[in-house]
């Protein structure tokens, strides 16, 4: 698509994303916590490896589309990136931070914080 869209239609398309090679020095215990959005609850998780997000989907027939736990690698203390099923890396937002919290999750639909406080 990169070449149909540059020699057709003159579009640059931007380059796709990757994680930083040098992470961010972040403080993961703040991301931790639970998200949820309608049909979803989100737990983000720090350990040594970084941040890992682990989505649940609870929808009638949930348990036939569950996915898999995916690490978190950091770019900016409110983007990360998610690599997909199919080896290519998604954005993972946190917003509206307060007290050093973020209270939002996008992660291709918005999820609020839902464990206390932000």
């Amino acid at each position: 698509m990169r070449w149909l869209f540059g020699q057709v239609m003159g579009i640059e398309m931007p380059e796709r994303l990757a994680p930083p090679e040098s992470p961010p020095e972040l403080d993961l215990s703040l991301y931790e916590g639970v998200f949820e959005r309608l049909g979803f609850r989100t737990r983000i998780s720090a350990g040594e490896g970084g941040l890992t997000m682990e989505t649940v989907n609870t929808k009638p027939l949930a348990e036939e589309f569950q996915l898999p736990p995916a690490p978190l690698a950091a770019v900016d203390a409110e983007r990360f990136l998610q690599r997909d099923p199919w080896g290519v890396w998604q954005p993972v937002v946190f917003s509206e931070f307060e007290a050093g919290r973020p209270r939002y999750l996008y992660a291709g639909r918005v999820a609020r914080r839902v464990d206390g406080p932000a």
